[in-house]
């Protein structure tokens, strides 16, 4: 049996990867801040908790790891995006882009550590590396979990029984240039099919990921006869 945490599950993402993993067998608790949306999410067990909260955090993660036994993957889904640059903005988007981030793979920093073979997930923009001054405030938050995330791999790295891995996309959905919801959970998935070592510290694009869904093909036109 393995166990997957889902930070973030009431969205369509959050419902897309549960959905894979459950029909792979996994073990899948949803944790997000609104028990009506959770309702929906294919999981075992539903929490509804608000991660800004450090403390909160840490009991939800112990109370998983007693109950279910151990934890082998957690993908971090939580997060807003906002234009701007004032200072309430900024508040926001490190609310929850950041601190959610750092409460909850600090929760469960041992338990996939004593998985032998734990991924984190977290999923960042391209805007990371072209920031605008329209989105200087999101820019900067975004920066800041990623900075997160490698310094989590490098502290990995000495124990090679677990990867931080951050997934990157212009936006999750099925409009020009986003990634299909599908698609994510897909690349969660894969993540278990490479080791550790090779997984851990990278950082996976998502936003050139080819849409796979059928299209209609119009038949070639045949020359005609002069």
């Amino acid at each position: 049996m393995r166990v997957l945490v889902i930070a973030g599950a009431s969205g369509e993402s959050g419902r897309a990867v549960a959905r894979r993993f459950s029909d792979d067998g996994w073990k899948v608790i949803a944790l997000g801040s609104n028990a009506e949306r959770l309702e929906p999410v294919q999981a075992d067990e539903r929490v509804v908790i608000d991660l800004r909260d450090a403390s909160s955090t840490t009991a939800v993660a112990k109370a998983i790891v007693e109950r279910w036994g151990r934890v082998d993957g957690v993908v971090h889904l939580v997060g807003r995006w906002s234009p701007g640059h004032g200072d309430a903005t900024l508040t926001n988007l490190l609310d929850a882009n950041l601190v959610t981030l750092r409460n909850t793979s600090l929760a469960f920093w041992d338990a996939l550590i004593e998985s032998g073979d734990g991924r984190l997930v977290m999923v960042s923009s391209p805007v990371v590396d072209r920031p605008v001054w329209r989105e200087a405030n999101y820019a900067i938050s975004k920066a800041a979990a990623e900075t997160w995330m490698r310094s989590f791999s490098r502290s990995w790295g000495r124990e090679a029984a677990a990867a931080a891995v951050i997934f990157r996309v212009k936006f999750l959905g099925e409009g020009k240039g986003g990634t299909p919801v599908s698609a994510l959970a897909d690349a969660c998935a894969a993540l278990w099919e490479k080791p550790v070592v090779e997984l851990n510290g990278t950082t996976v694009n998502l936003a050139t990921v080819p849409d796979t869904r059928e299209r209609k093909v119009s038949p070639k036109p045949q020359p005609t006869s002069p």
